[in-house]
């Protein structure tokens, strides 16, 4: 039967696991989207290119979103998407190399890695906010520059990422005590298992 510690880091592996996927589909997003918007900007008239059922680059993705979207429009929305997907890949590596480490050291309840994991969910706490702040920034100099339809692009201060800073936030102090408990007993491996009566290997 595997103890409680073992099946923390089962979980972990599968958490770093998750991390390099969504690092690999986030860089894939962040290339796919720099690469339309060149396209896009020096390679085809979205006005005039015809791509699917007779309508153009415009008309099709007008049509996708249930709104009118001019050329300047379209270029912000791929500048958006590119500046989302290269922080989500950047929030992805930095959670795939801190649980490669935490697997590394074989338990999460040590000093390091519950500072680690505080300093992690900082980030993923703080990172969205800039992001978010920067992009509004950027939609309002663009609007100041030229004319973009409003209600296309969002911008959220709320996802998934956040959600996550605060979780890694409160699961770094469980990692804190329970280095604070091995540390006053060395010779103890901590099971966190109540029911566990033999604190020792």
């Amino acid at each position: 039967m595997k103890k409680p510690l073992d099946k923390i880091q089962i979980i972990f592996k599968i958490v770093k696991v998750l991390f390099s996927i969504f690092f690999v589909l986030s860089i894939i997003g962040a290339v796919s989207s720099l690469a339309t918007l060149f396209l896009v900007a020096y390679g085809i008239d979205v006005n005039t290119e015809v791509i699917v059922d007779g309508k153009t680059v415009l008309e099709y993705i007008s049509y996708s979103f249930g709104a009118e979207i001019n050329a300047q429009t379209l270029y912000l929305m791929l500048m958006v998407a590119t500046i989302s997907c290269v922080v989500e890949a950047i929030l992805c590596f930095l959670g795939k190399n801190y649980f490669r480490r935490e697997l590394e050291d074989g338990t999460p309840f040590t000093e390091k890695n519950g500072k680690g994991m505080r300093k992690l969910g900082i980030i993923f706490l703080v990172t969205p906010l800039a992001r978010d702040l920067f992009i509004t920034i950027l939609i309002l100099v663009v609007k100041s520059i030229t004319t973009v339809e409003e209600g296309v692009i969002d911008v959220t201060t709320f996802d998934f990422s956040f959600a996550m800073g605060l979780f890694f936030i409160i699961l770094s102090f469980f990692c804190e005590y329970g280095a604070s408990l091995q540390s006053s007993d060395p010779s103890a491996t901590y099971s966190i298992d109540p029911t566990d009566n033999d604190k020792t290997e």
